[in-house]
């Protein structure tokens, strides 16, 4: 029983380190963040982080790992993929779950997501392989069943970037603090930019579909 309480109590403080961590970094970023800082806010001791995650560096791509399973989770996408409708409605649909993310309100995993994005540490690339690869693949195939393009063609993938980066664009501005709306020439209702930039994401790849 005591073992079982202990392996509890080990689990509790991991997850309280990686909220703690969260929160800070969300705040700071990763570079600024110290694990003194960590540690005083999860009320434990400060070898903590080196007893549950070996290191600052290992908390850090520990919380990267949960950051990305929780946005835009592999098993909606699966879910989406696998779904009876048309790969233009899959599409729409995988849209507006990114979109609902992207316009969320303050969000730690989402600001700790955007910081890594514009100021990337040594953990990024493990990251995209270890926990974003498999959602693109499952996302590329759904490109491929719309566009008409195999997958593993460069083609494809370009398609794919494209049509994201409109949107990606806008993600990283409303979580740091950059106000795409000031460069434009009048007031842009934001109900309004949704639908113009998914209007204008699929005329771009349908330009592409089915041509060599």
């Amino acid at each position: 029983m005591a073992k079982k309480n202990q392996r509890d109590d080990g689990k509790a403080t991991c997850e309280k380190l990686l909220l703690c961590a969260g929160k800070i970094i969300a705040q700071k970023g990763y570079a600024a963040t110290t694990a003194k800082e960590i540690c005083e806010l999860a009320g434990t001791n400060a070898a903590a982080i080196n007893y549950h995650f070996g290191s600052r560096e290992g908390l850090y791509r520990e919380l990267l790992r949960l950051v990305h399973r929780e946005f835009l989770k592999r098993d909606e996408l699966a879910l989406l993929a696998a779904a009876d409708k048309t790969p233009r409605e899959k599409l729409e649909v995988f849209l507006d779950m990114f979109a609902s993310q992207v316009m969320r309100g303050q969000s730690w995993p989402v600001e700790v997501w955007a910081r890594e994005i514009l100021n990337p540490s040594p953990c990024l690339n493990d990251i995209l392989s270890d926990v974003a690869m498999p959602k693109g693949l499952i996302l590329a195939k759904v490109f491929s069943e719309y566009t008409g393009i195999p997958l593993g063609t460069p083609r494809l993938y370009s398609c794919i970037l494209s049509f994201i980066a409109p949107f990606t664009l806008i993600f990283l501005g409303r979580h740091n603090s950059i106000d795409y709306r000031r460069i434009m020439p009048a007031a842009y209702p934001e109900a309004e930019l949704l639908p113009n930039l998914k209007q204008f994401a699929f005329a771009g790849l349908d330009a592409f579909c089915h041509k060599p």
